[in-house]
Formats: structure tokens, sequence, C-alpha cells
């Protein structure tokens, strides 16, 4: 994308940072927990696992998706999940 605008990707990450208050990287983690809150508000926790929810949005590393999620919602993931009553 750098080149494609004729900047460097240093400048782009730069600017991105500028515009959007946080780091390209931050931004996609963002988008990522916001996704995995999305799905596990609707799983059947009958069925459906943190785990499985987590490696679907792309977080390989359990224990750090827990601790983001944590951190961004002020509740763990698993709590979300079984907050989901309408499989009750």
């Amino acid at each position: 994308m750098a080149q494609a605008i004729g900047v460097t990707t240093r400048m782009l990450e730069y600017s991105f940072a500028d515009v959007m208050g946080v780091s390209p990287k931050d931004y996609l983690k963002m988008v990522r927990l916001n996704a995995a809150r999305r799905a596990l508000r609707v799983a059947d926790p009958r069925t459906a696992t943190v785990a499985e929810i987590a490696m679907d949005h792309g977080f390989w590393h359990l224990g750090r998706f827990s601790a983001y999620y944590s951190e961004m919602f002020g509740e763990k993931p698993s709590d979300t999940l079984r907050a989901n009553a309408s499989f009750g």
C-alpha cells in the first residue's frame, strides 16, 4: 500500500497512527477482538469454545487473547460466551 501511494512504510504507519490514534497493528488487534466478541455473543455455549473462536479470529496464543480481551472489554471471554442465555 505504501508503494502504491508513494511513501515509505514507516511514513504510512506514522500517518495511520496520527489519524486513527493507534498503530496499524493495534487497530487490527482491536478489529479482531471486536469480531471475536460478536462471535462469542452469538455462539452456542454448549458447543462453541473460546479457543475455537479466538483462533477463528487470528489469536493463536490463548493466554494473550484472554488478557487482551479482558483489558478491552472488562470481562473474560468465557464470561461473554456463558452469558449467552438464548441457548438455555
